[in-house]
């Protein structure tokens, strides 16, 4: 089954100086949690890396896609934080050189975790 999560957006910055870091926030109510089952969040599309934080325990770094984790050891019954911290890309902090230049496109770049964020609620002997 699938918990019905459009909790966090991405969007796009049109400022001159972008952000390092964006922060994400959110409640996730499970209910009474089963031990039969897996607990996955998947980011969807982030551009860049991102930190998890689930009850705020840190989870592993997510570098690249996809971007899940198992939630199941660090979840419990009930109402759930889920805290996501994306960094962007070190590309977007040189200073304007000929490198600045060729990295930089003409339309805005999109920033930070664009989605769709889901958490998989699937019975431990499946996978994704």
């Amino acid at each position: 089954s699938l918990l019905d999560t459009t909790l966090l957006n991405g969007w796009k910055l049109q400022e001159e100086e972008l952000p390092k870091e964006i922060y994400y926030t959110t409640s996730i109510e499970l209910g009474k949690l089963n031990a039969d089952y897996a607990y996955i969040l998947d980011l969807g599309k982030v551009n860049s890396q991102a930190e998890v934080f689930i009850n705020t325990q840190a989870l592993k770094p997510l570098i690249q896609s996809p971007y899940r984790l198992d939630l199941t050891p660090y979840v419990s019954n009930g109402i759930n934080t889920l805290e996501v911290w994306v960094k962007s890309p070190p590309w977007q902090h040189l200073p304007q050189t000929p490198l600045w230049e060729k990295v930089q496109t003409a339309e805005t770049i999109p920033v930070g975790l664009l989605g769709p964020v889901k958490i998989y609620i699937i019975e431990k002997n499946n996978t994704l």
